[in-house]
């Protein structure tokens, strides 16, 4: 993740509203792949044939910064499957998915998240 990016903060205050337009978003554009509960179960055909699969975010949440998730949706992983989305989606409405993948999935207790969090 390039610098300028890693020292950006979340610009939305957290909040119901916040989460709820983040849920959206991630329905309409991530859960595909990612599943409806963010577990890398998506329903997408051609989920069966991404190598790595796609990320557990209920799992993984926590683990990563709003910066490196913000960076990710927008321009996408060239290691992966996942596609840019600077061009779908407007700031506002990936910082508020950044909010919901963060704050709104179910996730792992610390502990269990310390353990399963290894790449």
């Amino acid at each position: 993740m390039p610098e300028a990016w890693a020292a950006r903060e979340n610009p939305l205050p957290l909040s119901a509203e916040a989460l709820a337009r983040g849920e959206q978003v991630y329905q309409q554009y991530c859960s595909a792949c990612h599943g409806p509960l963010g577990q890398g179960d998506g329903l997408a055909p051609a989920v069966a044939y991404f190598d790595p699969s796609p990320t557990n975010l209920a799992l993984h949440g926590p683990a990563h910064g709003a910066a490196e998730y913000a960076w990710i949706i927008s321009e996408g992983n060239a290691e992966s499957a996942m596609p840019r989305f600077d061009t779908k989606l407007s700031e506002k409405e990936i910082w508020s998915v950044v909010h919901y993948i963060r704050h709104g999935l179910t996730q792992a207790p610390d502990e269990q998240y310390a353990q399963a969090h290894q790449h």
